[in-house]
C-alpha cells in the first residue's frame, strides 16, 4: 500500500469519526434538553401543589386564629 492510500483511508477515517462523534453531541444535547424539560415540568408540578398546601394551610391557621380570638370575646 502506498503512503498516499495510507493517508487517504486514515483521512476518511478521521472524518468518519468527527462525524459520528457529531451525531453523538447532537443526540447528547437533545436528551440533556429533554432531560430539563422534564426536570422543570416536574419542579414546576411540586410548586404548585405545595403552594396549593400553604394556602389550605393558612385558610386553616387564619380559622384557629379566628377561634381563638372568638373564644376571648
Amino acid at each position: 500500500m502506498r503512503y498516499e492510500d495510507i493517508d487517504r483511508h486514515s483521512s476518511k477515517a478521521r472524518i468518519y469519526a468527527l462525524r459520528t462523534l457529531n451525531a453523538m453531541e447532537a443526540k447528547k444535547q437533545a436528551l440533556e434538553c429533554e432531560l430539563a424539560t422534564i426536570t422543570y415540568d416536574s419542579v414546576s408540578r411540586s410548586v404548585n401543589s405545595l403552594s396549593g398546601f400553604f394556602k389550605a394551610y393558612s385558610v386553616l391557621l387564619v380559622l384557629l386564629m379566628v377561634v381563638i380570638v372568638a373564644s376571648f370575646v
